[in-house]
């Protein structure tokens, strides 16, 4: 129904969550066939990153209602550099690997409430008082990868450390790179 009218832009919002990984194909190949047929775009909001990594071009990874990366799929999955996103990568388990996933402790900010400065500090292991009280800019990283981040230097030091569950530890707030 959502393709009735010929829409130029289709909001996919989790289309296959609760659904197997053969029936979510299914379902994706299906939208690719119409997608090249009818010629629309198509924003597609989902938990599972590897549904992105397989059908998207480009990603936006929020917190707190707020962008906090964007750029190529490609980049972001393999040099992701904003703490959040590094710590979504981690927390996927990996076919094979020895590591376990690492979860980010902390609770997301209660958004009901005024927030000031960086929504992701009190999680973020590279956070600073600069963090709690300034909300930092979308700073471009390379020509077409966007991150929102005060320690947007520091942020690659820390991708190659982010695997190791220590240095999420909340206590180990402020992390040396």
């Amino acid at each position: 129904m959502a393709l009735a009218l010929s829409p130029q832009l289709v909001l996919a919002d989790e289309p296959t969550t609760a659904l197997d990984v053969i029936v979510q194909d299914q379902i994706f190949t299906q939208l690719k066939q119409l997608q090249k047929k009818m010629g629309f775009a198509m924003i597609l909001v989902t938990h599972d990153l590897a549904l992105v990594v397989e059908n998207c071009q480009k990603t936006i990874v929020m917190y707190g209602g707020q962008i906090v990366e964007f750029g190529p799929t490609d980049d972001m999955a393999t040099k992701p550099l904003h703490p959040y996103t590094i710590g979504l990568k981690n927390a996927v388990p990996v076919l094979g690997s020895s590591k376990n996933p690492i979860s980010i402790p902390g609770t997301p900010p209660n958004l009901m409430l005024a927030q000031k400065g960086c929504l992701f500090a009190a999680r973020c292991p590279l956070a600073t008082e600069k963090c709690n009280n300034q909300i930092p800019k979308l700073n471009l990283a390379s020509k077409t990868h966007y991150v929102r981040c005060h320690h947007l230097a520091e942020a690659q030091k820390f991708a190659e450390k982010a695997d190791n569950p220590e240095i999420w530890e909340i206590n180990n707030r402020t992390v040396s790179v």
